[in-house]
């Protein structure tokens, strides 16, 4: 190409690259917004089973017995859960470096709260509360994320070489 709006660097052009950067911010803004929000949600339940097992949660704030529910919680349910929630708060702080170790954290993250949701779903005190009709919201939520991280990867937005690189 010739002109001065159309030199060639790379794949791409200086007169495309403008646009690049701002499409990468927007999706970086949008993946990192909705990887908060997901965090904040699932920490918002693990306050409760804090409060709960402190004893300090009130009792029919709800109409549901968390007391019950969080007692008949497994330990494979506990470590799934947890193991997920603190992977996916190390994926913001992943994403905040731009690193592309976000993507395997976050698919980790994603497995295991999907193992957490399973073995939920056998849990007749779950199915009572909410059950179910939250499991298709979420998971749309998370596959969305999964493909705005990986788009972010995959456009070099998410750094491959970070944790390889000589500091100089």
């Amino acid at each position: 190409m010739t002109g001065a709006d159309s030199t060639e660097t790379g794949d791409m052009t200086l007169a495309t690259r403008p646009v690049m950067v701002l499409r990468h911010r927007r999706l970086y803004g949008v993946a990192m917004g909705l990887l908060v929000i997901m965090n904040v949600y699932s920490t918002g339940w693990a306050v409760i089973e804090l409060l709960v097992v402190l004893q300090v949660w009130p009792q029919g704030l709800w109409n549901w017995d968390a007391y019950g529910f969080f007692a008949s919680l497994n330990w494979q349910q506990e470590v799934a859960f947890y193991s997920s929630l603190v992977l996916s708060w190390a994926c913001v702080w992943l994403m905040l470096r731009r690193s592309a170790m976000t993507v395997p954290a976050f698919l980790l993250s994603f497995i295991l709260y999907r193992v957490d949701s399973l073995i939920l779903s056998t849990n007749v005190l779950f199915n009572g509360i909410a059950g179910f009709p939250t499991f298709g919201p979420i998971l749309v939520f998370q596959l969305l994320l999964t493909t705005l991280i990986i788009n972010l990867w995959a456009e070099d937005v998410l750094d491959r070489d970070q944790f390889w690189k000589k500091k100089r």
